[in-house]
C-alpha cells in the first residue's frame, strides 16, 4: 500500500526484503552515482531489523533521509528510531497525506551539495 501511494505521488519505489537487503541497496545506489533521495526503513524487518540496518548506514557514513516505519507507537518509540540515526518517524498504519509530506520535506532535507550526483524522485 506505500509503494503505491508513493507511485500515485509520483515517486520511484524501489523495495527490500529485510534490512540487510535495505543496507546493501543503499550502499549499491551510492557507488553506482544513484543515491536515493529517501530512504523508508521499516524498524521490524527479518534478519536485520530497520534499527541495525540504520546503524550501519550511518556508520558507514551514510547521510541520506532515512524515515522509520513502525507499528510501534508507543512512548520512546520516535526516540529509538532517531537514537539509531533516523531523521523522521512515521507509526504505521501510516496516513498517506503525512507519508507524502514526510518523503517531500526528506527530499528536502536530504539534498546533496551541487558536487553530489543525486536522483529525482527515488524512495527505498
Amino acid at each position: 500500500m506505500i509503494r503505491r501511494l508513493l507511485e500515485l505521488a509520483g515517486a520511484t519505489v524501489e523495495l527490500a526484503g529485510n534490512g540487510q537487503e535495505a543496507r546493501e541497496a543503499a550502499e549499491v545506489a551510492i557507488r553506482s552515482g544513484r543515491s536515493f533521495d529517501v530512504i523508508l526503513m521499516d524498524m521490524q524487518m527479518p534478519v536485520m531489523d530497520g534499527y541495525a540496518a540504520t546503524t550501519a548506514l550511518r556508520e558507514s557514513g551514510y547521510t541520506g533521509t532515512i524515515i522509520a516505519l513502525t507499528a510501534n507507537a508507543m512512548k520512546g518509540d520516535a526516540d529509538r528510531c532517531r537514537a539509531a540515526g533516523c531523521d523522521d518517524y512515521l507509526a504505521k498504519p501510516v496516513d498517506r497525506h503525512r507519508l507524502t509530506s514526510a518523503v517531500r520535506e526528506g527530499r528536502t532535507r536530504g539534498r546533496r551539495g551541487p558536487d553530489e550526483e543525486t536522483s529525482t524522485d527515488r524512495a527505498a
